[in-house]
């Protein structure tokens, strides 16, 4: 079976993705993003991981806790690929200050992506964007 490899861009706008308000002052799943079946994600030490995070009022505070980490699909294991402030993951442009993953890593077929925050409030998820660049490869027909 054939395979394609294409750049590609994790965001909240993927069909693959819940999102989940989280729990406030406590590390919590705010992002899950379900790597499809015959699919794998490639992180790559470039790649770039950004978010905005907002609750009702405004925007996340800038001490407040992120992490990136990987998940098995039977939801035993997990491997945290970033864990930091929000404040170093807020930029999306300025190629400078965007956070990198820094690493190698394969996500399989049905292995979790997950954010998670520790917001001081709840975070309002529609008001919320993000993304992670990666190479995806697919199987084709």
């Amino acid at each position: 079976m054939p395979v394609k490899a294409m750049e590609h861009i994790l965001s909240h706008n993927d069909p693959n993705v819940t999102l989940s308000t989280g729990t406030a002052k406590l590390m919590s799943d705010i992002v899950v993003y379900k790597v499809p079946r015959h699919t794998v994600i490639e992180l790559r030490p470039q790649d770039i991981f950004s978010a905005y995070l907002k609750d009702a009022g405004a925007e996340m505070l800038a001490t407040d806790g992120v992490q990136l980490l990987l998940r098995d699909p039977n939801n035993l294991t997990q491997e945290i690929i970033f864990t930091g402030l929000y404040a170093v993951i807020k930029e999306f442009q300025d190629s400078l200050k965007t956070k990198k993953i820094g690493l190698a890593k394969l996500v399989p077929s049905d292995f979790q992506i997950v954010i998670q925050a520790q917001a001081t409030t709840i975070l309002v998820v529609a008001n919320c964007y993000w993304q992670i660049t990666c190479k995806r490869w697919a199987n084709l027909l």
